[in-house]
């Protein structure tokens, strides 16, 4: 018998049991999506696109949390000029209702407060997930266009809030439209291999899906 056949039988048999003699069942994940969603004047004309990217993500995730039994909860902030109010805030994921990428609060206008937005919700989660008894997943995605032009954070100290959130377990991810992404995010804070750069006419599939293939890796 293989080696390797011996050591897998053995730790199937080593899995602690119940005194009816069956193993526990494994307990429910719960995640824990923010997604801070630039709307600033320069995204307007792919609006719609990334609207439909982030209706094709949080579908997957629907059939992800079902399909696994999970606990799921979402919070979605956008930003222009200023933070703008969240179209979720910590919300079950199964039960927000659908993005409308013509009305508000996908209308671009303004400018580009990226720091402060990201910073801000990077916080929040952070804070939400260590005040519940639950081991969440965070998982925290940026979506813009460009550099930041109206924070009072800077660049440096936005840098060091997703290194530390990274080091406590966060799953950053940066996507980013009509720039090198990797260079971008990589300024950022964020790992190469999580900055992502979507464009033209496919970005709405391309922004939707490889956000599903990040989140469930």
């Amino acid at each position: 018998t293989h080696p390797n056949e011996n050591m897998s039988l053995s730790c199937l048999s080593s899995v602690k049991r119940n005194n009816d003699k069956k193993r526990p069942s494994v307990p429910a994940s719960h995640t824990d999506i923010a997604i801070v969603f630039d709307r600033s004047q320069s995204m307007n004309w792919m609006m719609r696109r990334c609207c439909d990217g982030l209706l094709k993500y949080i579908g997957d995730m629907k059939e992800e949390n079902i399909k696994n039994s999970t606990e799921m909860r979402i919070t979605l902030v956008p930003f222009d000029t200023t933070r703008g109010d969240s179209i979720y805030n910590a919300e079950d994921i199964n039960t927000v209702p659908n993005l409308e990428p013509t009305k508000p609060p996908f209308i671009a206008q303004g400018m580009t407060c990226l720091y402060d937005t990201a910073i801000g919700v990077l916080e929040e989660q952070n804070e939400r997930c260590d005040a519940d008894e639950h081991n969440w997943k965070k998982i925290y995605v940026v979506i813009t266009d460009g550099a930041d032009n109206q924070s009072t954070h800077t660049c440096s100290e936005y840098r060091e809030a997703v290194e530390n959130a990274k080091t406590s377990g966060t799953t950053a991810i940066f996507m980013g439209a009509n720039q090198n992404a990797q260079d971008s995010g990589a300024t950022y804070g964020f790992d190469r291999t999580h900055a992502i750069t979507f464009s033209g006419a496919a970005a709405n599939v391309a922004m939707g899906s490889c956000l599903s293939s990040a989140t469930q890796a």
